[in-house]
Formats: structure tokens, sequence, C-alpha cells
């Protein structure tokens, strides 16, 4: 029984926090939002130094 519950509970989890989507501006721009820098850093390091069809921002203002 406890597995089922574990799994259950992981998949619930997957499902609540894992919510991916696409979406793209008029221009066809791939919209990239990350909520603090570390993700935002790291999104960055992965696009390489022109991520060109990429609209990458940081949802926190600097310092907050």
């Amino acid at each position: 029984m406890k597995k089922i519950t574990a799994m259950l509970l992981c998949v619930l989890m997957v499902l609540c926090l894992g919510a991916c989507g696409r979406e793209t501006k008029q221009d066809g721009k791939l919209r990239i939002v990350a909520t603090i820098f570390p993700a935002y850093d790291w999104t960055m390091q992965v696009l390489g130094s022109n991520p060109a069809d990429m609209d990458v921002k940081m949802l926190l203002d600097k310092g907050v």
C-alpha cells in the first residue's frame, strides 16, 4: 500500500509542479520565464551567448 501511495504522490507532484507550456509571440519567438536568478542563469548558459529564437525573462527584479 505504501508503494501505491508513494507512486500516486509522485504522479500528482509531476502534474502539479511540472506545468510547462510552449507559447510563442507573433514574431515566432519562444518565451521563457525564469522565476529566480539561478534558473535564469542556467537557461542562458544552455542557450549560449545568442539565443536568436528565444525571449528569456526573469520574473523577479534584481535585488528582490
